[in-house]
């Protein structure tokens, strides 16, 4: 296995991509996360996905919180196997699963004669979806409440939808900036967003003012990002005044904080993109 490390914040792109592949012509698959939660960042799967198809390879997606927030497109860009769950944009809690297999990746998984897995197997999985079941028992409340979640969405539509998560994560970004809080990736993801804690005030002091004091609940940097970064989502049940309360009640904490700026910078530039753009 080839790993390939990038700076967190960053994205890899496809002239990297095609330097690995060429550098090891055993490569066979390329895996790769879409949306990468932890650090707010995307990467260009359209581009990625048109050089791992012209190098005859497949293409492994984590899209965990990338389907139903960002544009994803598997059959147009060349992605063999893409995965998401339940519990980001489908805004259900977690248990659920899904994969999406292409006819490419069909045939590598039924010629494998070596399969060892049981529960996790991808031929059971096929049989039984041809006649509307699973292999072994779901977890049917969470199947229900897919459905009802799946109806809110088709009945918005994907592309309303993908604008509209698109636009409350470029305002949150610019309110951010306007109120000296900096966006930490150099490719921000629309399903959340990174900020960069001001000098001299600490991350943990924010996310709790934000939850005790707003019942609004972040999340913090990991690894070497912790107590450097917060993350505000942007994916499932929110909406464009929830995407205003959330950065007005940021300013309420940063100021109380000692942070200094000036009061409604963020929910003006914030305001203006959504009006903006919706």
């Amino acid at each position: 296995m080839t790993r390939h490390e990038v700076e967190w914040g960053t994205a890899i792109d496809a002239s990297t991509v095609a330097d690995l592949l060429k550098k090891d012509p055993a490569i066979s698959a390329l895996m790769l996360v879409h949306s990468e939660t932890s650090t707010a960042t995307a990467c260009d799967l359209e581009a990625i996905g048109r050089v791992v198809r012209a190098a005859d390879k497949l293409l492994l997606v984590d899209g965990i919180t990338s389907v139903g927030a960002i544009p994803v497109k598997p059959d147009e860009w060349g992605v063999d196997v893409l995965i998401t769950g339940a519990q980001k944009s489908l805004m259900i809690p977690p248990g659920l699963g899904f994969a999406a297999v292409s006819e490419r990746a069909w045939k590598v998984i039924e010629s494998n004669k070596q399969q060892h897995s049981y529960y996790l197997n991808y031929n059971q999985a096929r049989k039984s979806a041809a006649k509307n079941d699973t292999p072994y028992t779901p977890a049917h409340l969470l199947v229900r409440g897919l459905n009802k979640a799946l109806d809110m969405l088709l009945e918005e539509g994907l592309e309303n939808l993908w604008k509209r998560i698109a636009t409350m994560a470029a305002a949150t970004r610019a309110a951010g900036e306007a109120i000296g809080s900096a966006v930490f990736s150099k490719r921000p993801s629309d399903s959340v967003t990174a900020l960069v804690a001001p000098d001299g005030i600490k991350v943990s002091d924010i996310r709790a003012q934000l939850k005790d004091r707003f019942g609004i609940q972040s999340a913090g940097g990991q690894d070497h990002l912790k107590g450097k970064i917060f993350r505000i989502g942007h994916m499932g049940y929110v909406d464009e005044m929830d995407t205003v309360l959330a950065v007005a009640a940021l300013e309420q904490a940063l100021y109380k904080l000692g942070h200094k700026f000036e009061l409604g910078a963020g929910v003006t530039a914030a305001q203006k993109v959504l009006a903006e753009q919706l």
